[in-house]
């Protein structure tokens, strides 16, 4: 599991299993909506993403357009 909390602001909460994102809990404005939905519908490996999953700093957009 990966989080990402800015208290007041947003709580992210991703499952992933075998390298592969199955649930996701998005609380507040995160814009990761779309981009999560396309990743589990998809089943696309997000194993080499490791800890940088949620890192906000990363466009994960750019990755799977």
């Amino acid at each position: 599991m990966h989080f990402r909390i800015t208290p007041g602001v947003e709580f992210v909460k991703v499952v992933v299993h075998e390298g592969r994102v199955v649930g996701a809990v998005l609380i507040g404005d995160t814009d990761l909506e779309e981009t999560f939905e396309n990743l589990i519908l998809n089943g696309t490996d997000v194993s080499r993403f490791g800890d940088a999953l949620l890192d906000a700093d990363v466009d994960l957009e750019d990755y799977f357009d």
